[in-house]
């Protein structure tokens, strides 16, 4: 097949043209010609075409990848693999390669050959490059091909000039600078033309016309190259032969690209478009990274598809800013670069000064690329940088070299780690098809380093069996993990050489921070961790240290004032922390970032929760903390250190800190509950409860137990009595009032649904009566909230509106935030379950309100399925379900399969209000399967509910089914809403559950 894209898309068979219709088809196709066979990420396809309205994007671009494959002359030309699709694209295939090649061969050849190359080169042109796509993502490789497409056209016209065709040089050159203005090239080469015809008149003109069009729209004088020819004609010089004369070799210094290579499709697009920027200095990009990312592999990608716009060539320089040898000094550096120019050793000047005068002055006017790999400061790149905007310069360094962007205006790209998809591509193809699960644990292990990942790739090529699994287990062992990642007695081929060529370069306080953060347990931190874990109380100074190491790119700056360290970067600290400091300091270190986390913890919960947390025990060490007595501070803090508190509560009792378990136990109850985070409660609750009985700690054996006692009945476990009465055991001997207090509350719920109605009140009015006698009004609203919904349930609504109200006023005087919307949305089904549709109404909208200015995110639904139910009771059908269309979001967004089955029940009955049983069975049969549990009330309210629309159809034999299998439910739960459906079924003629079928569907 034929391709051709430097025009509008055209694609040839050998029986004709081949029609790609629709402009996202064309697009693809684009996209992967533009690769020329490499690979292209699906997800980098799916945001080139779509962008932020990808939707399911994965599937669209499958249905066009697929039509695609229908066109070509095999399907097989276009693969996928990895995540990835490949257009293979033969030699001659493509117009643009075969452009770009027959240009390449010109540069070699003589006058009269270069000429018929580059005019047969150019012929191939039919318009713009990829004419009348508009596709941000092809902009590089238009911009590419467009600038390739001008050099080709200055070529030809030198050739024809040296040929001896000076008439037909000057007639492309005429034409080449008219479109192109502020082409100085092209205006040097006209002017030879002319002068060489004996029109110096003509030639001068021109010369004013060009530095009149720079200095009007750049404001910038000709280049040398120009005022040389001005000069030189001005002063009657004779005319160049119509013969080239000698010339230096064009450098072409740079080393040769990685022959594998995946992703970056973004940063080399920004290099592109960096180069294609105007002004009167050179421009400047830095790629800048951490060790390992491969800023050298990317720059020397994107340079070797550039070099052809750089006809005076490439000039390339190792700075070694980071590595095993000193840097090269500056005079050095200008030497080499000098050389590369042409210029003779014994022209060369002595001074550095001169000699960075010397190359700006060769370097002026030429399409240069400085291509300055390595650099350690800004200091160290800017004596060699040229000082002409025809020149273009890259530089790679793993530190942001800021100075450079503040004085030199160079555009920096800051290069992350490769995905978890461009990883596995690249290992994919180093190695070809390998298992997937152990390549998986692999790149896993390398953290996104190209560097690393190389070097796992040879290690799998050198076992000759080609099992990778036990390569993928070693390194899960982070005590050789940086062994493994290295090969041979190569220090470029190593993770840990390149690491320390960064941290060598530390000061000694910033070097401290770095090693003792490779200590903290979480995936993130921030300068209040660090500021604990290196015991220095000046938050200031510790910014400042960790500014530094963002600037060595040894640390992340994630935003929001958070910093990370990747696994191999923190496995390498780590190591550190245990060669230079010891492990008594380590050990010290950790405990003082256990402390601060306990600490931070228990502020923000006497804000969030006050009086729920119990008091720390372990002594505290001084520490900075963050300001958490406002609320919103407070909880903010809680779910962005969520997971790192748990993960502190899991590393201390290894570490010989088993009371920061138990004291983050004590003090996190509350919110793990509230938050719904069950897994995460059970397991801190746990190690707590192992850890304090280890230590014979029954302060926080009692709290641990209350804690697993709460999360066990939140999740139905059968356990979950048995816990909390060990738990008032415990607070019962000891005499802690509040714990005493905590585990009734809980406790209550428990002997409640078990059916010990009245041993559940009890407990209630205990609790509250404690909270009473310690003056802890503010904790008093949740017992009297969960007893005026008990008397809800048994149908004493005068006591349950009594409690309801007095716990509403305590939590709203006393600043009970998470409370308030729970007391709210229970009056509110108070409210309807009295008839009170209007106080319902009023009751929702304000529980909304609550659950969203106070975080309760998972009573969210809740409180819009309630106002689904109030408006429809109040006859709006369209605010009702839109009402329950928002809470329907809500519950697919938290993947809460029970909220998900309440709110489902709550649309089912508006549904069946307004007549829609249809409907209405929909949605409770998508209820059942969503959440069926032999113990829930949500599970027996939707079997009641299916009943009571067969019943009103007179299908009798189903409407008893249900209700039989309800009562089931409801009995085993000793809910009232059991009696009430026996007398149903007794009034339609059926017989209500027993005993024996109570215990038949138990077995089950």
């Amino acid at each position: 097949m034929r391709f051709e894209v430097l025009g509008p898309l055209r694609v040839r068979c050998e029986s004709g043209p081949v029609a790609v219709s629709g402009s996202l088809r064309q697009g693809v196709l684009a996209l992967l010609l533009a690769q020329s066979g490499r690979p292209v990420p699906a997800d980098t396809l799916v945001d080139a075409l779509w962008g932020d309205d990808a939707g399911d994007g994965g599937s669209k671009l499958q249905l066009h990848v697929h039509k695609l494959r229908r066109l070509l002359d095999t399907p097989d030309r276009l693969s996928h693999d990895a995540g990835a699709y490949r257009l293979r694209v033969g030699a001659g295939e493509l117009d643009a390669e075969s452009f770009a090649s027959m240009v390449a061969e010109a540069e070699t050849a003589g006058p009269d050959r270069a000429a018929d190359l580059l005019g047969d080169a150019l012929a191939l042109w039919r318009g713009d490059a990829y004419q009348g796509l508009d596709l941000p993502a092809l902009a590089a490789e238009i911009q590419r091909l467009t600038e390739l497409r001008l050099v080709a056209q200055e070529r030809l016209a030198a050739a024809e000039l040296a040929r001896g065709r000076g008439s037909a040089a000057i007639a492309q050159l005429t034409d080449l600078v008219s479109a192109h203005p502020l082409r100085e090239r092209a205006h040097a080469l006209l002017m030879t033309a002319l002068w060489a015809g004996g029109r110096q008149a003509d030639a001068l003109a021109v010369y004013r016309d060009v530095r009149q069009a720079l200095v009007d729209e750049l404001g910038l004088e000709p280049g040398t190259e120009l005022r040389d020819l001005e000069r030189r004609i001005l002063a009657g010089e004779d005319a160049p032969d119509a013969g080239p004369a000698p010339a230096a070799p064009i450098p072409a210094q740079l080393p040769p690209a990685a022959g594998v290579f995946v992703g970056r499709d973004a940063e080399l697009a920004e290099l592109s478009r960096i180069e294609g920027g105007s002004g009167g200095a050179a421009r400047i990009a830095v790629v800048t990274g951490t060790a390992g990312v491969g800023k050298t592999a990317l720059a020397l990608r994107w340079a070797h598809r550039a070099a052809a716009g750089f006809p005076d060539g490439q000039l390339y320089v190792d700075l070694r800013g980071y590595g095993p040898d000193q840097p090269v000094r500056t005079d050095d550096v200008l030497a080499r670069l000098l050389r590369g120019l042409g210029v003779d050793g014994a022209a060369i000047a002595a001074d550095v000064a001169e000699r960075a005068a010397q190359f700006r002055t060769l370097a002026g006017g030429r399409r240069l690329l400085v291509f300055l790999d390595n650099a350690s400061s800004a200091e160290q790149v800017r004596p060699v940088l040229p000082g002409s905007g025809s020149c273009f310069v890259v530089v790679t360094s793993r530190d942001a070299l800021g100075g450079l962007s503040v004085r030199e205006d160079a555009h920096r790209i800051d290069l992350d780690r490769l995905t978890s998809t461009e990883s596995a591509l690249l290992m994919d193809s180093l190695l070809g098809e390998r298992p997937g699960d152990a390549v998986t644990r692999i790149v896993e292990r390398c953290a996104g380093l190209p560097l690393a990942l190389r070097i796992a790739a040879e290690r799998v090529r050198e076992r000759h069996d080609g099992d990778i699994g036990d390569l993928a287990d070693e390194l899960a062992d982070e005590q050789v993990r940086l062994d493994l990642l290295e090969v041979g007695d190569d220090p470029q081929a190593s993770v840990r050489s390149v690491f320390s060529w960064s941290y060598q370069g530390l000061d000694a306080e910033v070097a401290r921070a770095f090693r003792l953060s490779g200590l903290h347990p979480g995936n993130d931190f921030d300068a209040y961790a660090v500021s604990a874990v290196t015991g220095e109380n000046d938050l200031r100074s510790t910014r400042r240290r960790l500014h530094a190491l963002v600037r060595a790119r040894l640390v992340d700056d994630i935003g929001g004032g958070r910093y990370r360290l990747h696994d191999l970067l923190r496995v390498y600290a780590a190591e550190l922390t245990q060669a230079e400091d010891g492990a008594a300091a380590g050990t010290a270190a950790f405990a003082r970032l256990a402390g601060f986390y306990v600490q931070a913890a228990a502020r923000a919960m006497a804000a969030v929760f006050p009086g729920d947390a119990a008091a720390p025990v372990t002594p505290a060490e001084p520490v900075v903390l963050p300001d958490l007595d406002d609320y919103d501070a407070a909880m903010r803090w809680l779910d962005t250190e969520r997971l790192v508190l748990l993960s502190v509560g899991d590393h201390a009792p290894t570490r010989g800190l088993p009371g920061h378990t138990t004291d983050l136990s004590g003090v996190l109850w509350r919110y793990l509950d509230l938050g719904g985070y069950y897994e995460e409660a059970r397991s801190l609750h746990g190690r707590a409860l192992d850890a304090a009985r280890t230590a014979a700690d029954r302060h926080g054996e009692g709290w641990a137990l209350g804690g697993l006692g709460l999360t066990a009945m939140r999740m139905r476990a059968p356990e979950a009595g048995d816990l909390l009465r060990s738990a008032l055991a415990v607070h019962e001997a000891r005499g802690e009032g509040r714990g005493q207090a905590m585990v009734l509350n809980y406790l209550a719920a428990v002997d409640f649904f078990d059916g010990r109605k009245d041993a559940g009140i009890s407990h209630l009015r205990r609790a509250i009566a404690l909270y009473d006698e310690l003056g802890d009004e503010a904790l008093v609203a949740r017992p009297l909230n969960n007893l005026g919904g008990f008397y809800r349930m048994v149908r004493r609504y005068d006591d349950a509106i009594e409690c309801l109200e007095r716990a509403l006023g305590v939590a709203e005087r006393c600043g009970d935030r998470p409370s308030v919307p729970h007391i709210l949305l229970e009056l509110g089904a108070l409210s309807r379950m009295t008839g009170r549709f209007d106080a319902a109404l009023d009751y929702a909208q304000r529980g909304l309100r609550a659950t969203r200015e106070h975080g309760v995110a998972r009573l969210e639904g809740i409180a819009l399925s309630d106002l689904g139910l109030a408006h429809g009771r109040l006859g709006d059908r369209e605010r009702a379900f839109d009402f329950h269309r928002q809470a329907r979001q809500v519950a697919e967004r938290d993947r809460l399969p029970e909220l998900w089955a309440e709110i489902l029940i709550a649309a089912g009955r508006t549904h069946r209000l307004l007549g829609e049983d249809d409907a209405s069975v929909g949605a409770f049969e998508e209820a059942l399967a969503r959440f069926d549990h032999p113990s829930a009330f949500t599970t027996g309210a939707a079997l009641q509910e299916l009943g009571e629309v067969y019943a009103a159809r007179g299908d009798h034999a189903r409407a008893l089914d249900h209700w039989g299998r309800a009562v089931v439910v409801f009995d085993r739960m000793h809910r009232p809403e059991g009696a009430e459906l026996r007398c149903r079924i007794a009034e339609l003629g059926g017989i209500p559950p027993g005993d024996n079928a109570l215990e038949e569907q138990t077995s089950r």
